[in-house]
């Protein structure tokens, strides 16, 4: 049975956001947000729960573009067990999987204050260690970009200055052509004139 359906203006209310951020954030992140017969969006309790996520790693000042990697982690988790909300929900609330034991004596008020310490500083490690892997990344992905609009830059640069020496190479053979015709033309004038002239003498004499 398919589960309850919630237009996009209650699913704003839930998530406590505009109705247009939802719209981005489905847009950025690339969310698989069904569709009625009419082409209208409806959201299900699981698209509510995993926008709710990306607001709070949000109020916790990630990008989207991190947070686009968290929830390809995600939905990566989820097709080997099927736990992605609550993947995406430890992810954004910092904690593991604890597995209590039924059986074990209750730890002394000592021993609980150094597992929380403990835990804390694992907790404290994995967040770090994820927030570098996912700069790490974004850093490498904006590199390349960077790369490829640099190379992109030079290369219309290089055709440009190219294409203006090509422009000058044409220049400068027109007008080398034209003084070399001007030349030649001078020289047929010369050579008229004086057979002008050399008839006039013949002529006189």
């Amino acid at each position: 049975m398919e589960g309850h359906r919630y237009l996009i203006s209650d699913a704003a209310k839930m998530v406590a956001v505009e109705a247009h951020v939802l719209r981005y954030w489905e847009e950025e992140l690339e969310l698989p947000i069904g569709r009625t017969e009419l082409g209208h969006r409806y959201y299900t309790r699981e698209n509510i729960e995993t926008f709710q996520n990306i607001k709070k790693l949000k109020e916790e000042g990630l990008q989207l573009k991190a947070i686009k990697v968290i929830l390809q982690e995600t939905n990566q988790f989820s097709k080997t067990d099927g736990n992605g909300r609550d993947y995406i929900r430890k992810k954004a609330e910092g904690e593991d999987n604890i597995f209590a034991d039924a059986d074990q004596t209750p730890p002394s008020a000592e021993e609980t204050s150094l597992t929380v310490m403990e835990n804390n500083a694992q907790k404290l490690k994995q967040f770090q260690d994820l927030v570098e892997g996912i700069v790490e990344k974004v850093v490498k992905e904006n590199n390349a970009e960077l790369q490829r609009c640099m190379e992109a830059s030079i290369a219309k640069e290089t055709d440009y200055l190219l294409h203006m020496q090509e422009k000058r190479e044409e220049e400068r053979f027109r007008r080398l052509d034209e003084a070399i015709r001007a030349h030649q033309k001078n020289q047929r004038y010369v050579a008229a004139s004086k057979e002008r002239s050399l008839w006039g003498k013949l002529f006189r004499k």
